[in-house]
Formats: C-alpha cells, sequence, structure tokens
C-alpha cells in the first residue's frame, strides 16, 4: 500500500505511534470515547476525514460492514467512514510490520560488515565465502571471532555445508551470516544428534530422475488417518512444496518453494517467510554445478496473490535475502541431501525425490 495523501500519512503516523496497539477496535465500537483525550480527537478527525472523502465506489466496497455501536447506525457515511478507516489503519498495520521485518534483517546482514579485517568481503547477494575461515560444526571462525550462519539456514544443513570441501574438484561455498558473532573463548560447541531421516539417494537415480520429473509439480499434505494428521501437526506448518523444471540449452534448472499456510495473525505481522531452492544441473558433465537457497518475503497482500497461483506464474516476493550459494560439481547423493536438509521436516521433498 502507497501512502501519496496527507490523510494517509496521519494514518501512517498515528498507527507508527501507536504499533503495539490495534485501533481498529476502537474505531468500530464506542472504544473512541473510553481512549485519551488527545487520541480520541485524532481518530475522530480522521473520521470526519473519511466521512469527506467517501466516493462512491467506497460506499459500494464497504456497504453491508456497520461498526458495532449501541444504538446500531444505519449505512450512513459516518458508519461507511468508521470501516473505511478502520480498513486503512488495519492495512498501515501490516505496512510497518512488513517494514520493521525488512529493516530488522537487513541490518542483521550488515552487521558483521561492520567488522573489520576479514580475509574476504561480502559479494552483491551478501554472501560470504567460508574457504578463508576455520570451521566448527555450526559456525566459522577468523582469528579469535566465531561467526554463525544465518539462522533461517537449517541447523542440520549447516553442519553439512562446513564440511563440504573436494580435494580434487573444489566446489566454492557462500554463505549468509547471522548478526550475531562471539569471541572464540566464550564460544560452547553445541551438542547434537543428526536427524537422519528419509531414504538415500545414489548417483546411479539420477537419468531416471532427469528423465520422469515433469515442468512443474505440485505437492500437498493429505494425512489418511488422524493419527497421521497428528503427526503433521508436529511438523512444521507446510501448505505445499511446488517444483518447476525449466529445461535451458545446456542445463536443466530446478526451482522448489515450500509454501506455508496463512497465519491467523497475518494481519498483524504483515509479512510472511517461503524458502526458494534454486540449482542448475549440467547435462554435458551430469553433475549439478550450481544450488542456492533464499528467504522469500512476501507483504501479506502480496502472498495470498502467491498462494492462490503457482511458480510458473512468477509471481515475485517483495524482497530476498541469499542464504547460501554453492558453485562446483555435485553428484546426485550429495545434492539430494542438501536440498533434504533445506527444506527440513518436509517430506513432501522425498515425495518430489522418489517419484512415489
Amino acid at each position: 500500500m502507497i501512502y501519496p495523501t496527507a490523510l494517509d500519512e496521519s494514518i501512517l503516523e498515528l498507527t507508527h505511534k501507536l504499533k503495539d496497539r490495534d485501533l481498529t477496535w476502537e474505531v468500530l465500537t464506542d472504544g473512541m470515547q473510553h481512549v485519551p483525550k488527545p487520541l480520541q480527537d485524532k481518530l475522530t478527525r480522521l473520521v470526519e476525514q473519511h466521512k469527506c472523502s467517501l466516493t462512491n465506489k467506497d460506499r459500494e466496497q464497504y456497504k453491508g460492514y456497520l461498526p458495532v455501536l449501541k444504538p446500531p447506525p444505519a449505512e450512513t457515511d459516518e458508519g461507511i467512514a468508521r470501516v473505511k478507516l478502520a480498513h486503512d489503519i488495519s492495512d498501515a498495520l501490516q505496512r510497518l510490520g512488513f517494514e520493521e521485518y525488512l529493516r530488522m534483517r537487513k541490518t542483521q546482514v550488515k552487521s558483521p560488515a561492520k567488522l573489520r579485517g576479514l580475509p574476504v568481503s561480502f559479494d552483491r547477494e551478501g554472501l560470504l565465502d567460508i574457504s578463508a575461515f576455520d570451521r566448527l560444526a555450526d559456525a566459522l571462525v577468523y582469528k579469535a571471532t566465531v561467526f554463525f550462519l544465518d539462522p533461517h539456514i537449517p541447523f542440520d544443513l549447516q553442519t553439512i555445508l562446513l564440511k563440504l570441501d573436494h580435494e580434487q574438484q573444489p566446489v566454492r561455498i557462500r554463505v549468509a551470516l547471522s548478526g550475531y558473532f562471539t569471541s572464540r573463548d566464550s564460544y560452547a560447541q553445541q551438542l547434537f544428534e543428526a536427524r537422519e531421516w528419509g531414504r538415500p539417494f545414489k548417483d546411479t537415480e539420477l537419468s531416471q530422475f532427469i528423465k520422469d520429473r515433469s515442468a512443474l509439480s505440485v505437492y500437498a499434505r493429505y494425512p489418511k488417518t488422524e493419527r497421521e494428521a497428528l503427526l503433521l501437526k508436529l511438523r512444521r506448518p507446510i501448505c505445499r512444496l511446488e517444483a518447476l523444471r525449466t529445461e535451458k540449452p545446456d542445463c536443466l534448472s530446478f526451482m522448489f518453494e515450500e509454501l506455508v499456510p496463512i497465519p491467523s495473525n497475518v494481519d498483524r505481522l504483515g509479512f510472511i517467510n517461503t524458502f526458494l531452492f534454486h540449482a542448475e544441473y549440467d547435462r554435458k558433465e551430469k553433475v549439478f554445478r550450481h544450488s542456492d537457497g533464499t528467504l522469500l518475503i512476501y507483504s501479506s497482500n502480496s502472498y495470498q496473490k502467491r498462494i492462490e497461483v503457482n511458480l510458473a506464474d512468477k509471481l515475485k516476493a517483495e524482497e530476498h535475502f541469499k542464504l547460501f550459494r554453492i558453485d562446483g560439481r555435485l553428484g546426485f547423493g550429495e545434492w539430494s541431501l542438501i536440498l533434504q536438509r533445506f527444506f527440513y521436516q518436509n517430506e513432501l521433498i522425498l515425495e518430489f525425490l522418489s517419484g512415489k
């Protein structure tokens, strides 16, 4: 939503000052009478401004939605103006939530870059080459400082990326860092138990995998029993998994996006995250030559449109942040393991890989 007028700016300013308070309830009920006098005056002025600026389109759009007042108003301009103001305040809350999350995310990405003396610099995608660092199970080390990977990269995948190293066929790995770093002295390496689930995949299955996958595949959860439904609830909430295969002259391009259900508090959040995985398979060499993972950030309104279409429709998120990038030769077994770990607790990726 864009705020081109002074009236819209007033709503945005008021919502920003009181971002922890949802004013739509006060506007749609008698609550306006019980807020502090300065706030009551501002809300009253905004209702009057909306009332004066109502168009026939507004009257048609908000017809049938009445404020909860005593006595209930008829469908007058007063009532319609209140509904329109409540709608605009709700939009402003979503916009603020989206912008604040983006601001936090960009600050987090840039914070390690403030450190002087790093052996390498961040690329234009905000990723850092890990080759110049010593490695722990879940972190990078340079001199006396420990740097942690972006928390949106699943922990199991972090451990794989940091161990992935080909001496004869070098693989270049670049990752996003979190905004958190600490000294080596204060770092305590986490104990963890590797979670191995799903069937193993071998390079011998690659030819059948490449041959059988259609241009667009869509997978969703359909529990057959109450017990299965309960077990799925304990996993990460997933609406569906979409996989898009595109044929290019020298390679096959694969793109996967994991869509989540729209949460009940989406109006307050203002944003929804999804994860995108992209890979290129070299037809001639018969290896995966590139893979990367990305965090997508949709505004609430955009995601509601996105969930109604599929990857082939190319409806883009407002913002994205690259989490990792691998350039080099990966066999099918290694590549499929990285794919599984990126979409952790998502059994649908196994369904795609196995073709079952």
